[in-house]
């Protein structure tokens, strides 16, 4: 995980202008040489966030742009960057540091299947001992008890040191807060530049391409649904959930998160949902 960088000035005797340091697409700019409005975007775990990174890193170098990332929720606050991007937001922080922006939000049921298969076995555990410590469990117990011990461990507040898990975060958001703009994952991975093009933020910007983002590009030339289960691209199917959620935890989801599927996942909020998966399976 990547550390916020802070960057201090010492005062100098006599006082006098310091020379620019210039910014790379990698450094938070000095406040007083940035006169761009910042673009904050607050994300969670297992919402395409190492991806999302990598195409907002882009967008800071096409445009010549200061681009800072950062996985701790400790770590939300004004950060001297034209784009910043948190991967572990909270709304308490993001709202109360007033740092409007961004949301990216994914099904939460989606966020379980993509976490129960990568903490079982792909995603890296170095430095993170809750998550060694979850591996053992999900190795231990069935497909079934492991999902359900999953959704626990993406509710807890202490995912991490520093860090919230993705569930306990969306549970918590405000989603009639206007300071945000939410974004759709699925939308989002799917066409990362037309998704954002129209938001004023990026309407003046060079955007890349976004099959250059796609997840054929990503996976190395799997398209949605071709699962490999040693890549952090495992599927790219946002249908999955269908297959693998039991029925307590879908209703669950309908409760827990009742704001989120009802602003932007109404589908999924449907009292009849139950009934059309049976439909479908």
């Amino acid at each position: 995980m990547a550390l916020i960088t802070s960057f201090f000035r010492r005062a100098k005797r006599p006082a006098a202008p310091e020379p620019a340091v210039p910014a790379t697409a990698n450094e938070p700019a000095p406040a007083a040489a940035s006169k761009r409005k910042q673009i904050y975007i607050h994300s969670h775990h297992k919402c395409a966030s190492r991806w999302a990174i990598s195409y907002f890193e882009e967008v800071a170098r096409r445009n010549g742009l200061s681009f800072h990332h950062s996985d701790y929720t400790s770590d939300v606050a004004p950060v001297d960057a034209d784009i910043v991007f948190f991967g572990n937001s909270s709304y308490e922080r993001a709202a109360g540091g007033q740092l409007a922006g961004l949301h990216f939000v994914r099904n939460p049921l989606n966020i379980l299947v993509s976490a129960y298969f990568s903490h079982l076995k792909t995603h890296p555990d170095a430095g993170w001992s809750n998550l060694t410590m979850q591996r053992a469990l999900l190795k231990a117990v069935s497909q079934n008890d492991g999902l359900h011990l999953t959704n626990l461990f993406l509710d807890r507040s202490d995912i991490n040191d520093g860090a919230i898990g993705p569930l306990y975060a969306l549970r918590k958001w405000d989603f009639d807060d206007a300071l945000f703009e939410t974004i759709r994952v699925e939308d989002m991975v799917r066409a990362p530049s037309e998704t954002i093009s129209s938001i004023p933020a990026f309407a003046a910007l060079d955007l890349p391409d976004s099959q250059d983002f796609s997840f054929e590009k990503a996976s190395g030339g799997r398209t949605p649904g071709q699962v490999d289960e040693n890549s952090h691209y495992r599927s790219g199917d946002p249908d999955e959930w269908k297959r693998y959620v039991p029925d307590a935890l879908i209703l669950y989801a309908q409760s827990a998160f009742a704001s989120l599927l009802s602003h932007h996942y109404p589908e999924l909020a449907a009292a009849d949902v139950m009934e059309q998966i049976a439909a479908q399976k």
